[in-house]
Formats: structure tokens, C-alpha cells, sequence
């Protein structure tokens, strides 16, 4: 029930004051009683009462001072006057300072009890309606839901007497009904009733969409005992558009402690409550959509702003074609794109199987530089190793850091993320970023850094072809005076010996012929002249058949690549003094394509001149084998060995000439030697066929 209304009886004559009090005593109001008006102004300035009994006629200010004191009071109670003068005037005047109404001493009790009642009337009913309008206005201003319903419970204290009340939203997910607010005792508590049982007080207003008043939920078996105190209680739909979207109710320690006007208010209040509910959803729900498109141009803005900062670095990296200066770029541009202390480029090295520092920027740059990572170690071997990126917000977690390459701790590294650089399915290197300034690494950082690594590894691979066109152009540059030293060479080798040997010949034949024709009458000097002049021929032809083998050797042709191999070691084990051995596995008498016999003879010929001229070798053994559609050829000294790789750099020892014949083939030429194991040269041609 509503707590008493409080009234204020103003009257110098204390029997007055008592006769009232007396009169007013079954209506169960709170009475107070003053004689004078400072007394008045006191209770009136410390305490709320819905009227006051005032006696016009007081002793020094009188009764119209108190009346034109209350009508400036923002909350003003209903005043009754009371007077032993009666007459138009003195009415007249009463109402126009504010006064309820006015009574004629002396007074009838059920007139008193009459107006008072009246008065009490009205003023809960202007506090209702004043809840009411400030409920308006207050939801009209609230922002988000939470404001709503503490705006509607704030308005439900103000006009009902309850010991707790609550907000009950719907729970659309989970079918349920749950407790968002309360106020009074266990407010705090979040209760929750399914919509699929038949208990809760609240529940049953959901169903049936109307308002619902128990006097004793004892005799209700849908009560679920939330408060063990509740002895009645009240319930009404928060209902938008016809839907129910929630409950407000309230409970009381009384039996019957509410009445059907309370219920009506409660079905105003609920109304206004859902309106205020639903429009602060809606709000919400604009307010997350500006906020979420906001955030969406923001994302666009960033990511164009990525987009031509990656497109700008792809150029910059791309305008040059030196590999270091490539790596360089790298570098030093994503440390600007990614905002981050430091970025590394590490370079995946296939002889040695490990990753290599190449290039560095910002903190601890050269303490990493030129250093060297297995696969797998650390988190960029990891990423190199399982071709994934990596993302470590904090490095103290992860067991996979690695620290070797910082001993003493002079950058310490907070986070790192890693991408590998991928071309054609294949690992050639790792993108490393580490700490993020001012915050850590997220999922958006790695995906710029992902970005990032396409364009880089174009710019390396376009860096290290350039740097192979270029070293081959240059071997083909040397190749190329190589074969025209060789071409001069072997073209004064040959005039050299046609002149020095089948010149100085023809030149004796003629001697001869000419010494025969003065000989002509001596059959013995013909006959011995004759034998010389043989002589002379089979030694010129000899030297021109050498001579023609040197250049291309007939049985090549004639009768294969086994045979002429065997015959070339053969004349190389007679003429000079290295063991020298030759054998054939697999080919039989096959006969390969002539591109391929005329390489692989040419080859052996080259590798079996420099094993002569530098190897200082005791033996050489040639091995020509078919393994498949493969044709390999092995060609092995015990000589003194050879720094291969610096001999191909130089160009020297016929070595470009070697590999270009087997690249020609699609083969491969590789060269093992060592001091104390002479020199193995590898010849390898693949998809070699038999020649019809």
C-alpha cells in the first residue's frame, strides 16, 4: 500500500489543532501540528505534505504570508484555509494566492474529512501525472537502453509503494525471460524463468500479453519465490507494436498491498517504459551501425592508404636489379609501412640448406646481418620450414624464439611475426617483422606483411635473374673469345703441322721424283728410290689421318660414341704416361643422337686435356653408362685437384665450354675434387633416346 499522505495543520488555538488531528485520525494519515507560521515555514521547508490545514487569521504574519510562501515551493501541497470570517472576499482572495479550498469556522468533521480527502486525492494524482510527463521527458533523452530502464524504475518509485520492482526483457536466443534491472531488496541478483514452463508471475504476463495483479501469490502456483518476503504483486507487459518484449513488475510485503489503480498505473508506466526500451534499442542500434560504417570507411581509408604505400614500395623495389640493393629497399621500406622498430630478409640457401640474413633495417640490424638460421630455428626457420606465416605477439611465451644472434640482450625483442617469400611452390626466404610500436601484432599487420611479401619476392627473383642473364652473358662473352682462341689455335696447330710435317713431305717427294727421273737408268737406285718415296707417303698420310682425328675423328660417325671413346683413351694410354681406362656399361652397340655423341666425345676430350696439362695425375678412368633414358659419363684422375669454382668463374680450363654442351642437352655437368682425391667430372644428359 501507499505510504500515508502527510498533512500539516496550522493553527494558533491548540484545540483546533487537536480537533482536527482527531477528525483526520481513521483517514490513517501522518499529522503534524505548529501554532505559529515560522513553525510552518520549518515543516514545510524540511518535509514534503500532500495539504496543509492553514489558519488565515495568525498571530504576526498571518495565514496569506504561508499561503504566498508555499505558491513559490517547486513541489506545493494543496492548502485548505481555514477561517472564522467567511465571505466572498476573503474566498476570492485564498484561491487566488493558490489555495485548494477554504473552510468556515467553526466546521463540521465530515466537511473537513471531505475536503482533505479531496485534496489528498488530487495531489497523488498530480504526483502521478508528474511522474508520468518527467518519464516522457526523461526517456525522450535516453541514449541507450540502460537509461531507459532506470529512467522507468526511477518513475515507478516515485508513484508506488513496493518493496522491490523489475524489468524483465525478453531473451530471444535463449528463450527465456531475464531479470535486467530491480530496485529494492536483492537488486542486484539477475534472475532468469524459461518461456517454456508454466512458473513466474512474469512468464504468464508474457504469454497472455495483458497486465496481471496478484494479491497473494501464495495461492498462485505459477509464483516462483524469487523473494521469500513477497506476499503480493504486480505485473505488466512492456509491449511494442503489439509484440511483448519484456515485464515490469513490482512486489510487496503485503497481502493485497496494491489496488486496481496501481495496476493501471503500472500498465502507463510499462507502456511508456517499452516505447522508451525499443527507441533506445533503435538508437543503439544506429549508433552501432554509424559507428560500424564510420569504422568501415575508416578500414578503407587504411587499407587505401596501405594499398598505395605496397604499390609505391613495389616500384621502388622493382626500379632497381641489383639483388643487394633489392634486399636493401626491403628493409628499410616495410620498416615504414609496418611502424615497427626492425625488419629483417633472410634468403633460404639450398647448398647449405639454412637461412641467411641478407639485409636488415632499424634496431640491431648489425647484429644480424650476414648471420645464418638452420630451417626451423627460430620463428623465421619455422615459417621457412612449414611454408606458413608466423604471429607472435609475445616472443616471452613462445618457445620458438630464438636468441643466439643477441647474447647480451642489446635489442630486446618483444613480438615478431614472419612470412615466407614463395615463388613457383618453392621457399626461397622469410619477411620478419619485430615489435610493433605502440601496441602488438594483430591479424591485420600480418596480412600488410603478407602483402608485402608478394612484391618482394618478385623484386628478388627479377634481381637474381637479371643477376644470371648477367653472369651468363658474361660467360658467353668469354665463351665466346674462348672459341675463337680455340678456333686460332687449332687453326695454326693445323698450319703448323701441314706445314712443318706434310709440307717438309711433299717437299722431299718432289726431292725424291726428282732425284728418280735423274736415276731413270739405274734400276737399283729406282727400285730403293721407290721404297723411300713409300715411306714418305704412308708417314704424310699417317700424320694427315691423325691430324683429320684430332679435328673429328671418323669412327664417330662411323661406328658410334662407345667406340670412339675407347679408341681416343686408347691412343691417350700410348702416347703418354697416365694409366688412362675406359668402360661402357648398358649401351651395347647402341648409336645416340649425334647432338649428343658429338657433346659427350667433345666433353671427355676437354676433361682428359686438362687432366693432361694439369692434374699431374698417374691414372684417369673414363665410364660411359646408360641408366634409363639417362646417358651419365664419368670422367676420373688422381691428379693434384682443382678450385673448380674459381676455375669457372675465371674461364679457364674449358670449363664454360664443358657445361654450356651439357646445358645445351638439358644436362647437368658437376665437378667434385679434392687434394687428396684428384678431380670427378659428372656428365648427366636426360631423356636421350636411341638413334634409328
Amino acid at each position: 500500500m501507499p505510504k500515508p499522505s502527510k498533512i500539516l495543520i496550522v493553527d494558533d488555538d491548540q484545540e483546533i489543532c487537536n480537533l482536527l488531528s482527531q477528525a483526520l485520525s481513521p483517514l490513517e494519515y501522518e499529522i503534524t501540528c505548529v501554532q505559529d507560521v515560522s513553525q510552518a515555514l520549518g515543516q514545510i521547508k524540511q518535509d514534503q505534505f500532500s495539504v496543509v490545514l492553514l489558519d488565515l487569521m495568525l498571530p504576526g504574519p498571518d495565514g496569506t504570508d504561508v499561503l504566498k510562501h508555499i505558491h513559490k515551493q517547486q513541489t506545493k501541497p494543496e492548502v485548505i484555509m481555514l477561517t472564522a470570517h467567511s465571505s466572498l472576499e476573503t474566498a476570492v482572495e485564498a484561491l487566488r494566492l493558490g489555495a485548494y479550498d477554504y473552510l468556515t469556522k467553526p466546521f463540521r468533521i465530515n466537511t473537513v474529512r471531505s475536503a482533505v480527502r479531496r485534496a489528498v486525492d488530487k495531489r497523488r494524482l498530480e504526483t502521478k501525472l508528474t511522474t508520468i510527463y518527467n518519464l516522457s521527458h526523461e526517456i525522450a533523452l535516453a541514449q541507450n537502453v540502460d537509461q531507459a530502464i532506470q529512467a522507468v524504475l526511477d518513475a515507478t518509485s516515485g508513484v508506488l509503494e513496493f518493496e522491490s520492482c523489475g524489468i524483465w526483457l525478453i531473451d530471444q536466443e535463449k528463450d527465456e525471460l531475464r531479470r535486467h534491472a530491480a530496485r529494492g531488496s536483492e537488486r542486484e541478483a539477475t534472475f532468469r524463468l524459461p518461456l517454456s514452463d508454466e512458473k513466474g508471475i512474469t512468464v504468464a504476463v508474457v504469454r497472455s500479453g495483458e497486465p496481471l495483479y496478484v494479491p497473494n501469490v501464495k495461492d498462485d502456483p505459477r509464483y516462483v519465490a524469487v523473494r521469500a518476503s513477497t506476499r503480493s504483486e504486480l505485473a505488466a507487459p512492456l509491449k511494442v507494436k503489439g509484440r511483448v518484449i519484456g515485464v515490469l513488475n513490482a512486489e510487496s510485503v503485503e497481502l493485497d498491498g496494491f489496488d486496481e489503480s496501481d495496476l493501471k498505473l503500472l500498465s502507463t508506466l510499462a507502456a511508456q517504459g517499452a516505447a522508451a526500451i525499443e527507441n533506445a534499442r533503435l538508437y543503439e542500434q544506429a549508433q552501432q551501425e554509424i559507428k560500424e560504417r564510420r569504422q568501415v570507411e575508416e578500414d578503407i581509408k587504411q587499407h587505401n592508404a596501405q594499398l598505395t604505400a605496397l604499390n609505391e614500395i613495389g616500384q621502388a623495389i622493382n626500379a632497381t636489379l641489383d639483388l643487394q640493393e633489392t634486399l636493401t629497399l626491403i628493409a628499410d621500406l616495410s620498416i615504414q609501412l609496418l611502424d615497427v622498430e626492425a625488419t629483417s630478409v633472410l634468403l633460404y640457401d639450398k647448398a647449405d640448406d639454412d637461412l641467411q640474413f641478407a639485409a636488415a633495417s632499424g634496431l640491431g640490424a648489425n647484429l644480424v646481418i650476414g648471420q645464418r638460421l638452420a630451417m626451423g630455428q627460430g620463428i623465421a626457420g619455422w615459417a621457412a620450414q612449414h611454408g606458413e606465416p608466423a604471429l607472435v605477439p609475445d616472443v616471452s611465451k613462445d618457445p620458438r624464439v630464438f636468441k643466439g644472434f643477441d647474447r647480451e640482450n642489446v635489442f630486446a625483442v618483444r613480438s615478431s611475426m614472419c612470412v615466407p617469400l614463395r615463388s613457383k611452390d618453392q621457399i626461397i626466404g622469410v619477411l620478419e617483422a619485430v615489435n610493433k610500436k605502440g601496441s602488438d601484432f594483430d591479424q591485420d599487420d600480418l596480412r600488410l606483411l603478407s602483402l608485402l611479401a608478394a612484391p618482394a619476392t618478385t623484386a628478388i627473383e627479377n634481381a637474381r635473374l637479371f643477376e644470371k642473364v648477367d653472369a651468363g652473358r658474361e660467360q658467353l662473352q668469354a665463351l665466346s673469345r674462348r672459341l675463337v682462341d680455340v678456333q686460332e689455335a687449332e687453326r695454326g696447330r693445323v698450319a703448323r703441322e701441314l706445314h712443318d710435317e706434310t709440307g717438309q713431305a711433299l717437299s722431299s717427294l718432289l726431292l725424291s721424283l726428282s732425284m728418280l727421273e735423274q736415276n731413270a737408268g739405274d734400276p737399283v737406285a729406282v727400285i730403293t728410290r721407290v721404297n723411300e718415296l713409300e715411306s714418305m707417303v704412308d708417314r704424310t698420310l699417317e700424320n694427315l689421318h691423325r691430324l683429320s682425328v684430332n679435328l673429328r675423328p671418323a669412327s664417330l660417325d662411323y661406328l658410334g660414341l662407345a667406340p670412339a671413346l675407347e679408341h681416343y683413351v686408347e691412343l691417350f694410354d700410348q702416347r703418354h704416361s697416365i694409366t688412362s681406362r675406359f668402360e661402357t656399361i648398358g649401351l651395347d652397340d647402341e648409336r645416340l643422337p649425334p647432338a649428343v655423341e658429338t657433346a659427350i666425345y667433345r666433353i671427355v676430350q676437354e676433361a682428359m686435356t686438362n687432366v693432361l696439362r694439369h692434374a699431374q695425375a698417374t691414372r684417369v678412368d673414363v665410364l660411359l653408362e646408360r641408366r634409363g633414358d639417362q646417358i651419365v659419363t664419368i670422367i676420373e684422375d688422381d691428379g693434384v685437384g682443382l678450385d673448380h669454382v674459381a676455375a669457372t668463374k675465371s674461364g679457364r680450363l674449358g670449363l664454360l665450354g664443358m657445361q654450356e654442351r651439357a646445358e645445351m642437352l638439358n644436362g647437368t655437368l658437376t665437378i667434385e675434387s679434392s687434394a687428396s682425391a684428384g678431380t670427378t667430372v659428372l656428365v648427366e644428359i636426360p631423356g636421350v633416346i636411341r638413334n634409328a
